[in-house]
């Protein structure tokens, strides 16, 4: 009879609060910075968001959010981006710096940036092809990797 009546129990809580994560996406957003909300408003509208997390590191605190396309990004605790991972998917073009969008044009036509990293000193980028470029924060080329 207990286990009936703990089962009776559990069944409800457990599905009112997936129902609530659920439908209510816009009740995650709550969880974030207003500057990531606002980041992902303005570059991923169509979106919804799947997962949050909290990560916490030596560093300070940041979120990892992954949205419904596939889209994974990172934001520091004020909620500014620190990484745009699409994994085979175009960064929206808006997101990157415009000498390096340049460079990346004329230098490796054809190629998608699939990822960027905004690090303290410098951007790391990763194309479609697998190439990492790294570039200053003025946007000038620093080096590649592969």
């Amino acid at each position: 009879m207990k286990k009936l009546f703990l089962l009776l129990f559990i069944l409800p809580v457990t599905w009112s609060v997936s129902q609530a994560m659920n439908d209510e996406p816009a009740a995650m957003n709550r969880t974030l910075p207003d500057k990531a909300v606002q980041f992902i408003e303005k570059h991923f509208p169509n979106d919804d968001i799947l997962q949050i997390s909290t990560e916490y590191a030596r560093q300070g605190e940041s979120y990892e959010v992954k949205l419904e396309n596939g889209f994974e990004l990172t934001f520091d605790k004020q909620g500014h981006w620190v990484e745009v991972d699409g994994e085979m998917q175009s960064v929206p073009h808006a997101i990157i710096p415009g000498k390096i969008a340049d460079y990346i044009h004329k230098h490796y036509a054809g190629e998608r940036i699939v990822s960027i990293e905004n690090e303290d000193q410098h951007y790391e980028v990763r194309l479609s092809g697998g190439q990492e470029l790294t570039f200053e924060r003025n946007g000038k080329f620093s080096g590649r990797e592969n």
